[in-house]
């Protein structure tokens, strides 16, 4: 059973009638959700792209929004959910009321809350400026058996969804991190409509950005070693990055993706892990490789996956890295 779409944002007072094709124009939306349903809207100089996509126990939305002057939009919640928010940009003020104008949250630039709503209207307030925001909400028995423990900044929501509670409830705010940002993307990137196997990558995905949430809120508010956290980032990023390009991952572009100089991240790195930054992602490459050649994959198929230019490159990569060849491998470790 596909979820159903719980929060209504009622965007066509404010930003006017879905535009045809032909109108949409320059019109492009910041991060694209892939096999999910898009809606463009523009009025003057303000414009709005609805992005949304139904899973099997998750939903997933995005919005960009132009604003010129102070707004409220309507916001129905039709059934009981727990939400994730990001605020990927907030170039302006954004908090939610009831329909009464009681204050429940503030969400800045690059900041992000879980949130339990009831059924009932709310109200976005937007001041003039430009957003991305993009949430998601899930079913909660994919955080069950132990998840109460295992994520305790979610439990006072799990517990209220499962007592019916009347009242929202908000987690702290929390900021969104470079590896969050690429899981948002990956998330997006790799949805697909009617595949049970990308259902199964919505859950797990979407379970990886609540861990995430969870380490930022410990490195925020729980601090510990700051050098421990860069390190774990270094490898969380190689790790999405490498497996997605192999071999032809720049390792350049970590220390600006993580505000720090190339020497000071080689120095931490090295510190915490015992490895540089070459012999980990050599390390997850030959990972991949052993993974593709023990399913018996061919030796072409697996250069091309892990990111080689030709055969020989791979092949002379391998055996420095596990001192045998691929086919060796692949024979030593067929059924």
């Amino acid at each position: 059973m596909i979820m159903r779409k719980s929060a209504l944002f009622k965007t066509e007072s404010i930003f006017g009638r879905a535009l045809r094709q032909s109108e949409i124009g320059k019109l492009t939306p910041s991060l694209k959700i892939q096999d999910g349903e898009i809606i463009y809207r523009k009025t003057g100089s303000c414009s709005s792209i609805e992005q949304d996509f139904k899973g099997y126990l998750g939903y997933l939305q995005h919005f960009d929004w132009v604003i010129d002057k102070d707004i409220i939009i309507p916001v129905q919640v039709k059934q009981r959910d727990v939400y994730a928010i990001y605020a990927m940009r907030a170039r302006g003020r954004l908090h939610l009321t009831d329909n009464e104008g009681t204050h429940i949250m503030t969400l800045g630039e690059r900041r992000a809350r879980y949130v339990y709503l009831p059924p009932g209207d709310y109200l976005l307030h937007l001041s003039a400026g430009r957003y991305q925001l993009f949430d998601f909400y899930f079913s909660i028995g994919i955080f069950d058996d132990g998840a109460d423990e295992t994520f305790d900044f979610l439990k006072p929501l799990l517990d209220a969804h499962r007592s019916a509670a009347a009242e929202p409830i908000v987690t702290v705010d929390f900021h969104v991190g470079t590896e969050t940002e690429i899981y948002i993307q990956v998330l997006c990137a790799g949805l697909k409509k009617g595949d049970l196997d990308r259902q199964v990558f919505i859950i797990v995905t979407m379970k990886e950005l609540v861990k995430l949430s969870l380490k930022e809120i410990k490195q925020e508010y729980e601090p510990g070693s700051h050098a421990a956290a860069i390190a774990a980032s270094a490898k969380l990023l190689m790790e999405i990055n490498t497996e997605a390009h192999g071999i032809q991952y720049k390792l350049d572009v970590l220390p600006s993706m993580l505000n720090i100089s190339r020497n000071h991240l080689q120095f931490i790195f090295k510190a915490e892990t015992g490895q540089s930054l070459k012999q980990y992602q050599n390390a997850l490459v030959s990972k991949k490789a052993k993974a593709l050649l023990t399913a018996q994959k061919t030796i072409l198929y697996t250069s091309d996956a892990c990111g080689f230019v030709n055969v020989q490159s791979f092949c002379r990569f391998f055996k420095k890295e596990t001192g045998i060849t691929p086919a060796e491998f692949r024979d030593d470790n067929a059924s």
